[in-house]
């Protein structure tokens, strides 16, 4: 599962790793949530193996829902199923996306209160997240773009924590994840890999995110767990 992540990327580490420059710069934000907007590379529809960034919804809403609010239980695809599930199989075929971010939370569960934690890659690069996306439009006409992001098995620095964890793309795998026509899905799919535990630190912070409107740098920031007591360093 991925449920929470966060975005702290400068204009140059854009330009560098993904090769977009945006116009306005993006807000650095610590605690996304399911049904917030998130910024997304896809090929561009209009021009052939190019890329563009645009913001997608996250949650996503397949072409032939009814009720939009689908989007809610639809923020993760699963790698095992993706090409079998009506929900997600035609996205998987046709629109795929990277969603950068800085670091992902994850909660453990055994303990009570759950426990935030931080992963982040061990290089501290940013994290190219794999991911479908959606064009849906109602009767009224009404349009939304969304997306799922993918998961897989989770690595052994996940696991203890939990069994799911995001698909990390590798950034020579890029242009072949955005890019490849549906008729090559088997250049596609084998990209859906667990990212090697050695890759991935991981630390405890403030429950603070678990509220999802509150934000800040604060919230990255690793404490250290004494028994009850939880200290920021």
């Amino acid at each position: 599962m991925c449920g929470r992540f966060g975005f702290n990327i400068s204009q140059e580490q854009l330009k560098d790793k993904y090769g977009i420059v945006l116009e306005v710069p993006a807000t650095p934000r610590f605690n996304i949530a399911p049904s917030q907007p998130v910024l997304a590379l896809t090929s561009n529809e209009f021009k052939k193996n190019t890329t563009q960034a645009k913001h997608l919804q996250w949650g996503l809403i397949p072409e032939w829902a009814e009720d939009p609010n689908i989007g809610f239980k639809m923020f993760n695809a699963r790698r095992e199923t993706i090409m079998q599930k009506a929900s997600f199989k035609n996205a998987f075929r046709r629109r795929r996306c990277i969603v950068p971010v800085s670091g992902f939370y994850e909660w453990d569960r055994k303990q009570n209160p759950r426990q935030p934690y931080w992963f982040t890659l061990v290089n501290d690069q940013s994290m190219a997240l794999a991911g479908i996306w959606e064009h849906w439009q109602n009767a009224q006409g009404t349009e939304l773009e969304t997306l799922s992001l993918i998961t897989t098995g989770a690595n052994m620095t996940v696991r203890p924590i939990h069994d799911r964890m995001p698909v990390i793309l590798k950034q020579a795998d890029f242009n072949t994840w955005l890019h490849t026509d549906e008729t090559e899905l088997k250049k596609v799919f084998p990209l859906l890999q667990t990212c090697p535990a050695q890759a991935i630190k991981k630390h405890p912070v403030s429950t603070k995110v678990n509220k999802t409107n509150t934000d800040g740098a604060d919230l990255i920031q690793k404490i250290d767990i004494v028994g009850e007591q939880r200290y920021l360093f």
